[in-house]
């Protein structure tokens, strides 16, 4: 028992977070922004074809 109350403790900022997120006033980024946001982090990925599936390498 003491195991799992000393991890609920560490992961208690989770909680908060979440708290905090699904409040009124809590604002959130578009997927688009948050998007754009990494890419300016690296250059832009290439692309190939490996068995039918494609795959990208930063």
């Amino acid at each position: 028992m003491d195991a799992l109350q000393r991890y609920l403790d560490q992961e208690e900022w989770q909680t908060q977070a979440i708290t905090r997120a699904d409040q009124a006033e809590a604002r959130y980024a578009s997927h688009e922004a948050v998007d754009a946001w990494l890419a300016s982090w690296v250059p832009a990925p290439r692309e190939f074809v490996f068995s039918d599936l494609p795959y990208v390498i930063p």
